[in-house]
């Protein structure tokens, strides 16, 4: 009986990772004609706090993989260490989610938004960082770059930090004691 209870458990949490790692990706398709604005990282974060470190790792890669690489604006197989920086990123924003767990509710609104505005310029940087390497234009070309994306990059800090400080503790009591069952 406790090896089918284990089994059981095991098929629950391959279950949500799965269905995380596919509302990542859906999110991310439904809303990729409005620049700098995704549910993504939120998804891949929010699976890590439900499922732990290592669901959050797998639902960032794969999420994150399904996205870039199919996403119909240009694929991210096309600019493989661009494609890898996405990848690599989201896979730990998924850990540091599952890392910080159910202590997040007992956080303050202001700090789960600054946590998501944190792993977003996160995902930013390393994403920047991928994009000047393979076109090769040095420090100054990253400064420009860095630069120049401000505006954009204001909106995209700025709404994750609003998604995340008013939607975790909504998603938390809304599917936590769910997907506790998949731990």
């Amino acid at each position: 009986m406790t090896d089918l209870t284990t089994r059981l458990q095991s098929l629950r949490s391959m279950i949500m990772t799965a269905l995380f790692a596919a509302l990542a990706a859906a999110l991310g398709f439904a809303l990729v004609e409005i620049p700098n604005v995704e549910l993504i990282t939120f998804t891949v974060f929010m699976a890590g706090v439900l499922l732990g470190v290592r669901s959050g790792l797998l639902v960032g890669l794969i999420g994150e993989g399904l996205f870039s690489g199919l996403n119909p604006l240009g694929s991210g197989l096309a600019i493989p260490p661009l494609f890898l920086a996405q990848i690599i990123s989201f896979a730990l924003i998924g850990a540091v989610g599952g890392l910080i767990g159910k202590r997040l509710v007992r956080l303050p609104f202001w700090v789960i938004g600054l946590t998501g505005a944190l792993l977003t310029l996160f995902y930013e940087l390393l994403a920047a960082l991928a994009t000047v390497l393979v076109f090769g234009v040095g420090e100054q070309g990253l400064l420009a770059y860095l630069i120049l994306g401000i505006p954009w990059s204001a909106i995209h800090l700025g709404l994750n930090f609003i998604v995340f400080a008013f939607l975790s503790r909504p998603v938390i009591r809304l599917i936590g004691s769910r997907a506790e069952v998949a731990r």
